[in-house]
Parts: structure tokens; C-alpha cells; sequence
């Protein structure tokens, strides 16, 4: 089984919380930052995670 975890950071508190997940699960899991990738073919993936931050209240765009 293939994961995915798709996320987006302003400060980097969400990419270290990727890569902290990224450890517990498979090795094959794949860690994609969108504001580095636009695009993104979650059709390979059995497991999609989503991850943004929440600032000032708000989610992240």
C-alpha cells in the first residue's frame, strides 16, 4: 500500500510534522510540499494525506 502525504507550510512547523509522520509509516511513503509541486497525481496512491497550518485561526490557503 502506497501513501501519499500532500501538504503546504509557511514556517516549516508543518514540513518537520510530515517528516515525523513520513517516519512511522512505510518506507515508500511520499512527503509532497504543493508550493514546490503544483501538481500532484494522486491516482498511484492507496492513502492520501492532507496537511496545512493553522495560523492566526485561519487555515492556510
Amino acid at each position: 500500500m502506497k501513501e501519499i502525504i500532500i501538504y503546504s507550510t509557511k514556517y516549516g512547523s508543518v514540513e518537520r510534522s510530515a517528516k515525523m509522520l513520513k517516519s512511522y509509516l512505510p518506507e515508500d511513503t511520499v512527503p509532497v510540499n504543493v508550493k514546490n509541486e503544483k501538481e500532484v497525481n494522486i491516482e498511484d496512491f492507496d492513502t492520501v494525506i492532507l496537511g496545512g497550518s493553522v495560523y492566526m485561526g485561519k487555515i492556510q490557503k
